[in-house]
């Protein structure tokens, strides 16, 4: 496999952040996927973008992170999951101060080096700190306020690695149930879908509800969601179409990127 020596990502600018009151910033991307077989490296840049007119400054660290079977985010201290990549990626500068003017960037360039014999995937995020200082335009002798360092924004860059040599795209759907009407809730769809591969996933799909005659009667669609290699999901669609008294099946396909569909399947009866 040839050596990939620089991958520069260049995404549209992302401004986070509309209080006033803050310094906004941005990051011209919020993750990226890369392959890197052991005993070689990468190395790639992204972009820190300021979002108003005054000076901003920025730290970055590392950090692991993973995602719970609703899809939310959580970042966890470096190195405290199997798969962190933290101790292989290198980063600069750490710190820094984005000049004044909106859209004014600073290069934050890192380096992710598997050594020899450390099967993957790995994942870790860098996390770009705002970091303002707070203090009173009025301050008197007799009402000072103190000046102290907040941290006012934090935005997660996900690094996410594959070894290719090792990499295998499998998932399987392991329930589907019915939940019925619960006060304001309408009948759901759950889906169990679980990552049983080595690669990063970003599935999407659609509920089919079918009637008994064998026509399907509403498509509901699944949005893409990202999946981290060994990760599971629940998958919870509304059913909000008006349904006639009778017995259905719906029918849950997901696409996860391989070579065929899955799908799953529960019935359930619908009553006026």
């Amino acid at each position: 496999m040839k050596k990939i020596q620089a991958l520069l990502f260049s995404l549209a600018l992302l401004l986070i952040g509309s209080t006033p009151a803050l310094a906004s910033i941005g990051t011209s991307t919020l993750g990226a996927d890369i392959e890197v077989v052991p005993g070689q490296s990468l190395s790639g840049s992204f972009l820190v973008y300021n979002g108003n007119e005054a000076p901003t400054n920025i730290s970055i660290e590392v950090g692991d992170f993973t995602r719970d079977e609703e899809g939310g985010v959580q970042i966890l201290p470096p190195n405290s999951q199997p798969h962190s990549l933290a101790n292989f990626i290198a980063f600069s500068p750490a710190s820094f101060t984005l000049a004044a003017g909106s859209g004014k960037s600073q290069e934050v360039r890192f380096t992710v080096s598997i050594p020899a014999g450390v099967s993957g995937p790995h994942w870790a995020a860098l996390l770009v700190r705002e970091v303002g200082q707070s203090a009173s335009n009025n301050q008197t002798a007799s009402n000072q306020q103190q000046v102290g360092v907040q941290l006012d924004l934090q935005i997660g860059v996900q690094i996410r690695q594959v070894d290719p040599t090792l990499a295998i795209n499998t998932a399987r759907i392991t329930q589907v149930d019915i939940l019925p009407p619960d006060h304001d809730k309408p009948m759901r769809v759950v889906t169990e879908f679980e990552n049983t591969g080595t690669i990063f996933q970003k599935p999407s799909g659609e509920v089919r509800i079918i009637d008994s005659s064998g026509k399907i009667v509403a498509r509901i669609p699944i949005d893409s969601f990202r999946m981290l290699p060994g990760g599971k999901r629940r998958l919870e669609v509304p059913l909000t179409q008006n349904l006639a008294a009778g017995d259905y099946l719906a029918l849950v396909v997901i696409d996860f990127g391989g070579d065929f569909l899955l799908a799953g399947q529960a019935r359930f009866t619908a009553s006026k």
